[in-house]
């Protein structure tokens, strides 16, 4: 039975226990996120052939999807620490706990990227004629990107601030700055290496689906193979994000005791 450690961890050991409180946590989350992900895969299917794609339709959806996908995370994020914490909100169910603070998940949600959205906009408006002089496209979307990356690295911890410990909507960025401030480089060197390995597994996986969409394009069985592919691989991704995001939320408390 896996713990959440009661005192600070070097890196090396929040990856190991990120690790243990995967393997742990995987059987309790992962049908719930491959299910969510197959129904509404199959729904967008049977929306694309009733409506023949229609735009408006689609967007519904999508929104939809979205709010729902934010729904299960915070049920999955819960779900994963309380595997790690026995102790945690003793006796109440994960879903209860979710279902009063997931407004607040969503409200939190909307913010962040509404912020990320502003800057990007900022960095295109404000600043054009550095823009238009940069001869090549990529570096332009790796300056979004970095920028992205630094205000995400400093609220990444705005999920468990308000499912752990109930904090609204602007109270969960200041607790995940408190957290951080102080201990940034260990927190990008932690994600910088969870987000290499993501990106490892999604390049493999990508490139396998490609393989095997090339033997045959127009094949619906292989289309259907290729789409239980990517949901199975997303269903077991999104617990590995969770798990390490809930240790090391966890490290920087005690770090902070």
């Amino acid at each position: 039975m896996f713990c959440l450690a009661k005192e600070a961890l070097s890196p090396l050991n929040v990856w190991k226990n990120s690790w243990s409180l995967y393997r742990n946590s995987l059987s309790k989350v992962v049908a719930i996120i491959f299910a969510f992900l197959l129904v509404f895969g199959l729904g967008l299917f049977g929306l694309q052939k009733l409506s023949g794609a229609n735009g408006s339709v689609l967007q519904i959806y999508t929104i939809i999807f979205f709010l729902l996908q934010l729904y299960i995370y915070a049920l999955t994020f819960l779900k994963i620490y309380k595997t790690g914490d026995g102790e945690f909100e003793k006796g109440i169910k994960a879903s209860k706990s979710c279902n009063h603070k997931y407004l607040r998940v969503l409200g939190a949600s909307f913010l962040l990227y509404a912020v990320i959205l502003c800057l990007t906009v900022s960095l295109l408006v404000v600043f054009p004629k550095i823009f238009s002089n940069l001869v090549n496209p990529v570096s332009f979307f790796g300056i979004i990107g970095f920028s992205s990356v630094f205000i995400l690295s400093f609220c990444l911890f705005y999920l468990p601030a308000i499912l752990v410990e109930d904090k609204n909507i602007f109270t969960c960025f200041v607790r995940s700055w408190k957290l951080i401030i102080g201990n940034w480089w260990r927190n990008i060197l932690i994600f910088l290496v969870l987000l290499c390995v993501l990106a490892f597994v999604i390049f493999c996986v990508s490139t396998l689906c490609s393989a095997i969409m090339n033997i045959k394009p127009e094949s619906a069985a292989l289309k259907v193979l290729v789409f239980l592919i990517s949901i199975t691989m997303q269903s077991l991704l999104v617990p590995l994000a969770f798990s390490t995001i809930a240790v090391q939320y966890n490290d920087l408390k005690n770090r902070q005791k």
